[in-house]
């Protein structure tokens, strides 16, 4: 079983997530929107798009208990940010010390609420290049 394979697991992740390793180390931002959520812990934040889906984007593998310790915020919440604005940076270094992973996790939240999500994103991924598709359910008339 692959890392990402491993990471979707320990996360009970349906399909609808990317991973990625970048390079340099800055992770920059899946979509156009709005920062909805930032932790103390500096490895991960939330992005609600402009067109309303919800995406985590997560650094690592158990870098919750870093403390954010090698991590910096480029954002703080409530900002809006473009597709491929920088929202923080990471420190490989510190987080091999640790024995843990530094893959980045994009992943859409809240998919139930899709009719269908597509990842577009198989290989290597570009800065502003969209990763995902959804489908919004078609709603019942009333």
């Amino acid at each position: 079983m692959g890392l990402f394979d491993k990471f979707k697991k320990a996360f009970a992740l349906a399909p609808e997530a990317v991973s990625v390793t970048p390079e340099p180390l800055v992770v920059y931002s899946p979509a156009s929107g709005t920062i909805t959520a930032v932790t103390p812990t500096k490895h991960t934040t939330v992005l609600t798009s402009d067109d309303g889906m919800e995406v985590l984007v997560h650094v690592g593998t158990d870098t919750v208990d870093m403390s954010g310790k090698g991590f910096a915020y480029l954002v703080a919440d409530g900002d809006k940010v473009r597709a491929g604005h920088p929202l923080l940076t990471f420190s490989r270094a510190d987080i091999k010390e640790v024995d843990h992973e530094d893959v980045v996790v994009c992943i859409v939240s809240k998919s139930v609420e899709y009719a269908d999500v597509e990842i577009l994103a198989n290989c290597d991924v570009e800065a502003e290049a969209p990763f995902a598709m959804a489908k919004a359910k078609k709603t019942r008339p009333s």
